[in-house]
């Protein structure tokens, strides 16, 4: 593939597709020659009438080649030093380097040579490598006649290679591999442990360790440079707009190409520069007590492995912006070529190296929280300017869509690890929790707004959707997670700023109309005075009788199902309640005596406040069932009610009374 002075190909993409090819063949535990071929003056090499031979056959109408050709030709050159100019002469090949049409010109000339190879191969400008999978000699001599097979292009074309830049690295984790003499015009190619291609260090293991250390020495003098020639400086933007200048350009070379477990190594440099910065600086230099966080929080600074992650969702956006809005049609002229002369992989090839070239190196738990720690600080809706501490409504829209995008990307990234892996299932539960806490904590901040409650039930929407695409799944289960995590920072802020607690309220009458077990915040707002009143009120509304639709909604059809489904649901959520103030009390008082009178009276206390809710319950369930008799006459859900009641109540008790919920607490 070309990745050389095109549109969305870079570096970067040169080296995320061999980094991937190789990556996933060294998990299989096999061998990859890897030959990396040099030209020599290649750029000054190219023959101008091959050039527009080349560019005829491609379409070039003959007026633009005499264009080209008079572009090209009469070109009188002169060497100018210290005062003094030699003499002129002409330049008979090469394209003009600097200009904007040369690299063009020399992509159109080497063109045909990819055309030859029948094994994968990068190029970027007139750096070319060739590999293959290793597994018997047959292999390596298809490697050694595609090696040929340049040479013999390079001499037809008056190009040379240059056979001492000419390398060959066998990447394996083997301790025995095949080595094959590998050789041009003869001449052996000289094998190699590490080469740095496009400014990266490869290794034979693919560790990158040497790339490290690299990167970190070259970073280290440039660290010291800042630090010499900053000790005057005491605004810390002045500081780290220099560090950003000259030393975090050399750590993010091609960052996202690297596996991520070396990120925490490459900020190491970033590291020393708050430290060194507060030795040299003396008393007078504000850093001195400025440890690293609050520089870098302050100062809009995120790590290495932070703004890693924010390197890969910009790339699979460029691709996939690249998919969704093609260029234009080109303007109908005679004589135009197309402007790729070669077909180019679908976006969705590219995506998926840019994704998924560091899939084995990172683990699934890793890049989840990496991507949520970028949406939570991206989405933050406090103003650090002065004013109103909220957004407008338009603000805090904008930054909505923002966060459903890191969402979606976060549910891809989530989808796409778990379809690589056999115990898929077993991972996504592992993880659904920490990613429902991070959900909680970006939605806390939407509470009390005036289209907070908006904001909330698109995040609701979109998390069923995400949830939807796993295979045997509740639902319902996830949502009872959910909705469990968020309550609790909801409730707190509602209890510290009461005049948002019509937003509480309206939160919970939604979760019912979505069939969420919203029963266990009904029965914690009764601890709230200041919405005990409105849930009370709201869940004997809800469970009134003759109110179809909700229990229509739950699917409710037999008197039994729905007694064990209610029954359950109580039962468990007393005794949920029970113990989280339980274990608040032994976090907050540490003495075990006090801890067991407070838990009595806690229990007491609990008891008398649902009573209330626990009988009109039981008063309302009879009628309720009626209601779901005549709403599912045919009984089609019958069973799928039953298997219900015990993952979301736990254990179905047959009777619902305080006396026996204390007596199984």
């Amino acid at each position: 593939m070309k990745h050389g002075f095109q549109a969305r190909r870079s570096t970067v993409t040169n080296l995320l597709s061999v980094t991937h090819f190789l990556q996933v063949n060294l998990d299989a535990r096999k061998q990859i020659d890897v030959i990396y071929m040099d030209f020599s003056k290649a750029f000054d090499r190219v023959d101008h009438k091959l050039l527009l031979t080349k560019l005829d056959s491609f379409g070039f109408s003959d007026n633009l080649i005499q264009l080209i050709a008079s572009y090209l030709s009469d070109r009188a050159l002169f060497v100018q030093y210290r005062g003094f100019s030699s003499g002129l002469f002409q330049q008979l090949s090469g394209v003009p380097q600097g200009s904007v049409l040369g690299p063009l010109f020399f992509v159109i000339f080497s063109n045909d040579m990819t055309d030859l190879l029948d094994v994968p191969f990068q190029l970027y400008a007139d750096d070319l490598k060739i590999y293959n999978v290793i597994e018997t000699d047959e292999d390596c001599l298809k490697l050694q006649r595609n090696i040929d097979l340049i040479q013999n292009w390079a001499r037809t074309n008056n190009l040379l290679l240059n056979i001492n830049k000419c390398n060959v690295v066998s990447y394996s984790r083997r301790d025995t591999i095949i080595r094959f003499n590998y050789s041009i015009e003869n001449s052996a190619l000289q094998r190699v442990n590490e080469f740095k291609d496009l400014g990266v260090v490869f290794d034979s293991k693919l560790t990158f360790r040497s790339h490290v250390e690299y990167v970190l020495s070259k970073a280290y003098k440039s660290l010291g440079f800042v630090i010499r020639n900053g000790k005057l400086f005491d605004n810390p933007q002045t500081l780290l707009c220099l560090y950003k200048t000259y030393c975090r350009k050399r750590e993010e070379a091609a960052i996202i190409s690297l596996p991520q477990s070396r990120n925490p190594r490459l900020d190491i440099s970033q590291n020393k520069f708050p430290k060194g910065q507060s030795k040299s600086s003396g008393e007078t230099s504000n850093l001195l007590i400025v440890d690293l966080p609050s520089f870098f929080s302050s100062t809009g600074g995120k790590s290495v492995p932070h703004r890693s992650y924010r390197r890969i969702l910009e790339a699979s956006n460029s691709q996939r912006s690249a998919q969704a809005h093609p260029p234009p049609p080109k303007a109908t002229l005679t004589g135009v070529p197309e402007s790729s002369f070669r077909q180019r992989p679908p976006p969705q090839q590219l995506r998926y190296s840019c994704l998924f070239a560091q899939q084995s190196y990172v683990d699934s738990r890793t890049a989840v929280e990496n991507v949520w720690e970028l949406s939570s600080t991206e989405t933050s809706l406090r103003k650090p300017a002065t004013g109103s501490p909220y957004m407008t409504a338009l603000e805090m829209t904008k930054r909505v869509e923002k966060l459903t995008h890191y969402l979606s990307h976060a549910w891809n990234l989530i989808n796409s690890y778990y379809l690589k892996k056999s115990e898929r299932e077993e991972l996504f539960f592992k993880k659904i929790d920490h990613i429902n806490v991070q959900i909680a904590d970006i939605s806390h901040r939407l509470i009390g707004m005036e289209h907070g409650f908006i904001s909330i039930q698109t995040m609701l929407k979109h998390f069923s959707r995400g949830t939807l695409l796993q295979e045997n799944l509740n639902t319902l289960n996830l949502y009872q997670i959910y909705i469990d995590k968020f309550y609790k920072k909801m409730e707190k802020y509602v209890m510290d700023f009461q005049d948002h607690k019509r937003t509480l309220v309206e939160f919970a009458n939604k979760t019912l109309y979505l069939g969420v077990n919203s029963v266990p915040h009904l029965m914690l707002a009764t601890r709230n005075l200041a919405t005990a009143p409105d849930f009370l009120k709201l869940l004997f509304k809800r469970f009134a009788p003759g109110n179809k639709e909700f229990f229509c909604k739950e699917h409710q059809s037999s008197q039994q199902a729905l007694d064990n489904f209610l029954t359950a649901i109580i039962l468990t959520n007393t005794k949920g309640y029970v113990l989280v103030q339980v274990a608040y009390m032994v976090k907050t008082l540490y003495s075990e005596e006090n801890f067991k009178k407070d838990a009595e009276e806690a229990t007491k206390m609990f008891e008398r406040d649902i009573n209330d809710v626990i009988v009109a319950t039981k008063k309302y369930m009879v009628k309720a069932s009626t209601e779901m008799w005549r709403c599912d006459p045919d009984h089609h859900v019958r069973d799928t009610t039953n298997k219900c009641a015990p993952l979301v109540g736990g254990t179905s008790v047959h009777c619902v009374t305080s006396q026996a919920v204390l007596v199984d607490l």
